[in-house]
Parts: structure tokens; sequence; C-alpha cells
């Protein structure tokens, strides 16, 4: 686990309770242009609204998905994707 401050002025003004995550590429990522060590920061107060990508868990593996919409067997919304962060090179975290 890693302490990442985000300056709040880089952050989007309507964030209310941000969360980031180190995204690893699954075959659903392309659509959305998430890749493998990229932070995505999440609102974790933002309701679920259907063709917004939010972020997903569920109890066993994969335990976290992105999508735009419900996703079965992943009943917890944990957030809206608010940010994404992208790395070309080596990111401050993987080195």
């Amino acid at each position: 686990m890693f302490n990442i401050n985000i300056p709040r002025e880089l952050m989007p003004k309507n964030i209310k309770n941000p969360a980031v995550f180190i995204a690893e590429k699954h075959l659903v990522f392309p659509n959305y242009g998430i890749d493998t060590g990229d932070l995505v920061i999440i609102d974790m107060d933002a309701d679920f609204v259907n063709g917004e990508v939010s972020v997903f868990k569920n109890s066993r593996l994969p335990i976290y998905r992105i999508s735009d919409k419900k996703i079965m067997g992943y009943s917890v919304h944990l957030g809206k994707v608010a940010m994404l962060i992208k790395y070309y090179g080596s990111s401050p975290i993987n080195g």
C-alpha cells in the first residue's frame, strides 16, 4: 500500500471523497483508455450513473472491476472514476 498525496488543485473540483487505485490491465480497459500502472482516482461519494465509468467490488478474483454499467457478481459500487494519471515509462510507484 502506498500513501499517495495529490494536490487538491490538480483534482476535479467536485470530487468529495477521493481514493486511488493502481490499474492492472484487463480486457475491458482499452475501451476506457486505462493501462497497467495508471493511477485511477475515484470519488467514493459519487453515485453510480449508467454509462459513466465506475469501480465495482466483489468477494472473489478479480476483486475490483471498472465498467460503465453494472456487472453481475459485483454488487458493491466503490465510486465513480474522476481522474486518471497515465505514466509513459516508469512511474514513481513501480520504478
